[in-house]
């Protein structure tokens, strides 16, 4: 229920977790901690600090039974805001399990583990068996749709960010360097570009190439010890392409009105109507087009497969013959995942919400920082602290970070035990400019490709030794030193500060890194 990137650690010892049905409270060398297990699509948790309206610290969960929505009544120059509730209420079961937790074990830490010792008892969570080297993710920028213009006739058409011969070409020079672990992640690989045509309707895009040449760059990337992902959104659908259909198909607001959504502009804070649009698919047809998906996908000879919105969003369903809650939602896209990571052996999931990690090989655009809030003091590693050793994971791609110290990055990657991840044009990052994708500024790989070699061989001489070890412990000995502890004894010690230190008798320079050896 909280922001997807919102990884914080509040005031008061409060801790809040994104995309974890978790919550928890610690009070001097007490702690409890609470995991919603039914009933989490539905939930919302709030918390706040004492000293506002009463002296206590609190955090709690609450659940949405009845889908709401306003509906706006223009009257002239009044306009009437409407309530209105869906007559279905929840009718599934709430169930949240609290654990207690005293001294060593009261922290985050512990609740970190408390959660991933859950998770791996049932299965949920499997270790990692993996060879010497950490990933290196690589998000392929392939087509995307331009408008053009004949005869002072405006018209959309693709263009071309990078072939298949030409990500074949950067994929062999990366080979060549050094990356012996290369997971490509190819977007906007089928007919249409990024936004896709309906996944029922599997094709290559023509302006990158042929489905041999497709499959060429697969064969490269396995020979070399990595692996392709063409990427494919099911869940937001970008086309009213006969394989879709808007008034059957997609999700409705409680209003009844078709979802028909628009991306998010950061400059306006707002979504943007400029950007285009996409629909919601209704949960109810999920299945069909997965299965008709998987029928087609087949005959492409793909070992892997990357999930753009399966693991990253859940929608709800108001249509009056057909009221899909949240919860429901939750079991039909697990049911799916189910359904790709059998005839899959490798998935590659955005985002990452807790019900999809069973059946993700690797996770992207994980959370890597708090919202921010002027109310949190800390950002903690949580989500890291769970997965790590378990799934192979990076955040967003470093190159559209807003963040561009790339030493601050290297920084982070050790700390959070995130692979690096960059997203990666072939063609120059001024072609994007006057379409729906010049956030995507700074992809032009020449610009990057040094850096990105030369961070990757520094994070993974770093990680690649703990890659299949858990983190146990995440200690914050001052403000910008922190201490990272895991399972096979070694420690990390990251300095973001322009001060040298030393803890626990090893030195760390300002804006370094350091690896202890076996603790007492």
């Amino acid at each position: 229920g909280t922001d997807p990137n919102d990884n914080s650690f509040r005031r008061g010892q409060v801790s809040e977790n994104a995309r974890m049905p978790v919550f928890g409270l610690k009070a001097g060398d007490a702690a409890w901690f609470a995991v919603i297990e039914e009933g989490d699509a539905v939930a919302s948790i709030s918390a706040d600090i004492s000293g506002k309206k009463n002296s206590y610290n609190f955090i709690h969960s609450s659940y949405t039974l009845r889908g709401e929505d306003e509906l706006e009544l223009y009257t002239g120059a009044t306009i009437q805001e409407i309530q209105l509730l869906n007559d279905e209420i929840y009718k599934g079961d709430i169930q949240v399990r609290y654990s207690f937790l005293d001294k060593d074990k009261a922290s985050y830490s512990g609740m970190a583990e408390l959660y991933r010792n859950k998770l791996v008892a049932e299965e949920s969570l499997q270790p990692l068996t993996e060879g010497k080297d950490i990933p290196f993710y690589l998000d392929m920028l392939g087509a995307v749709d331009k408008q053009k213009s004949f005869l002072g006739v405006p018209y959309r058409s693709e263009i071309s960010m990078t072939t298949f011969e030409q990500a074949t070409e950067i994929a062999t020079q990366l080979k060549q360097d050094g990356i012996d672990r290369l997971l490509m992640r190819y977007s906007g690989w089928s007919g249409k570009g990024v936004n896709h045509e309906t996944p029922s309707k599997l094709k290559t895009e023509g302006v990158l190439g042929s489905k041999s040449e497709l499959l060429e760059l697969s064969k490269t990337l396995e020979q070399a010890g990595g692996a392709l992902f063409p990427d494919i959104a099911f869940q937001q659908i970008y086309h009213n392409d006969g394989g879709f259909s808007p008034s059957s198909d997609a999700s409705r607001f409680v209003t009844r009105e078709e979802a028909e959504l628009y991306p998010y502009n950061r400059a306006l804070n707002r979504m943007d109507m400029t950007l285009g649009s996409y629909f919601l698919l209704s949960p109810a047809k999920l299945p069909y087009f997965v299965d008709t998906f998987m029928n087609k996908y087949e005959s492409f000879e793909m070992k892997g497969v990357s999930l753009r919105d399966l693991g990253d969003i859940l929608s709800s369903d108001f249509r009056v013959s057909r009221v899909i809650q949240r919860q429901t939602a939750k079991e039909i896209v697990e049911e799916q995942l189910g359904k790709l990571d059998e005839k899959i052996d490798q998935t590659l999931v955005a985002g990452g919400n807790a019900y999809a990690w069973p059946y993700s090989d690797n996770l992207i655009n994980v959370p890597t920082s708090s919202s921010g809030f002027v109310l949190t003091d800390e950002e903690i590693p949580f989500y890291e602290m769970v997965v790590h050793g378990y799934i192979n994971y990076s955040g967003t791609p470093v190159n559209l970070s807003d963040d561009q110290d790339l030493g601050k990055q290297v920084l982070r990657s050790i700390e959070l035990g995130t692979a690096p991840h960059f997203s990666w044009s072939y063609e120059p990052s001024s072609k994007l400019k006057f379409t729906h994708f010049d956030n995507m500024y700074s992809t032009y790989y020449k610009d990057w490709y040094d850096q990105a070699v030369s961070m990757y061989k520094e994070v993974n001489k770093v990680l690649s030794p703990v890659q299949n070890a858990q983190i146990v412990n995440h200690i914050r000995h001052q403000e910008g030193v922190v201490e990272v502890q895991y399972s096979n004894g070694t420690s990390i010690y990251v300095n973001y500060t322009d001060k040298d230190t030393t803890v626990n008798g090893v030195p760390v320079g300002a804006g370094q890194y350091g690896v202890g050896g076996e603790r007492s």
